[in-house]
């Protein structure tokens, strides 16, 4: 009883400081990729909202992208504090290993990202198929199953990309004019009053 105690408690130990050591050097490790990939010629530069779905989809399914120690050592430490719950499941990480499935789940987020203000990007029917077939489950769980991933996937290029980045600036100019655009079309169906106003009186 007393050693499966000290294993609960050095698991416990050992989860925190890999997410506190994942924290500090994430940043880090993006960079030296991003300056890695400027020197190789010919490269062109990784986008960011690529790059970190990139790296959720390597701690959710548990597997490195890139060879070496380190990178196996990375990916593990996160996979050991990020792929919980329905993620944990064997079925699960062969569903999002799948090209296909990674390309739906890329748009979505990306669409979540860039434009908030839109609907959620519904799944491909292929892709809530793939899930059933992988693990046995219904539609309605497939669709879980995708929306947790997104969520996931979301809250990586949150946190790995800067709020004041132009990529968001560009994104809320990109949905500023989308509205404006879609009040001037109610304004030219007659279905808006026009968005004019009353000139001001000079007296009194």
């Amino acid at each position: 009883m007393t050693d499966w105690l000290t294993w609960k408690a050095a698991k416990g130990v050992a989860t925190a400081v890999a997410s506190y050591v994942w924290k500090r050097a994430s940043p880090v490790v993006r960079r030296w990729r991003a300056e890695r990939q400027a020197v190789e010629e010919g490269t062109p530069p990784t986008d960011p909202i690529d790059a970190a779905i990139d790296e959720a989809f390597e701690r959710l399914i548990g597997e490195a992208r890139d060879e070496g120690l380190l990178a196996e050592a990375r990916v593990r430490a996160g996979h050991a504090v990020v792929a919980v719950g329905i993620f944990r499941g064997q079925a699960v990480r062969e569903w999002l290993r799948l090209h296909a499935v990674q390309a739906d789940l890329r748009r979505s987020a990306r669409d979540r990202i860039l434009n908030p203000a839109a609907e959620r990007t519904a799944p491909r029917t292929s892709t809530l198929a793939a899930y059933e077939r992988a693990t046995g489950e219904h539609r309605p769980s497939a669709k879980a199953a995708f929306l947790q991933t997104v969520d996931v996937l979301v809250a990586s290029i949150r946190a790995s990309i800067d709020p004041n980045s132009t990529i968001f600036a560009a994104a809320s100019a990109h949905n500023a004019d989308r509205v404006i655009e879609r009040i001037d079309d109610l304004e030219q169906r007659s279905l808006l009053p026009p968005m004019t106003c009353a000139p001001m009186s000079l007296h009194s």
